[in-house]
């Protein structure tokens, strides 16, 4: 599963939309709960948060500040992991209306879905 540092977001703040597949429990890391590491995988995490369901679906990834640590908690049928500091964190969103009718897939990041 693609990771949050794979999404590019280059500045803090700045989000993007990416469309996650089904299936996508228990592939790739998933550390932190609700603020996820960037070794994370966008998609496993976003089952984890409840943003999208088995079938998949599009998701808002926004990158934020570091957490002094993140701390693993079982939900959605997942368990993710404690992780030491790290200097940006990620946040999962179910994208508005808006942002999924100007999203074009392989668009740059920022700019569509990836």
């Amino acid at each position: 599963g693609r990771t949050f540092g794979e999404v590019g977001i280059g500045q803090r703040g700045r989000s993007a939309p990416v469309r996650c597949p089904g299936d996508c429990a228990n592939v790739g890391k998933l550390e932190g709960t609700a603020v996820y590491t960037g070794g994370t995988s966008v998609c496993r995490a976003a089952r984890h948060a409840g943003v999208i369901g088995s079938a998949g679906g599009h998701v808002m990834v926004t990158k934020g500040h570091g957490q002094d640590g993140y701390f693993g908690t079982r939900a959605h049928r997942d368990l993710s992991a404690d992780a030491p500091a790290a200097a940006d964190g990620h946040t999962v969103a179910v994208p508005t209306a808006d942002v999924l009718s100007r999203a074009r897939i392989g668009a740059k990041p920022g700019m569509g879905f990836l």
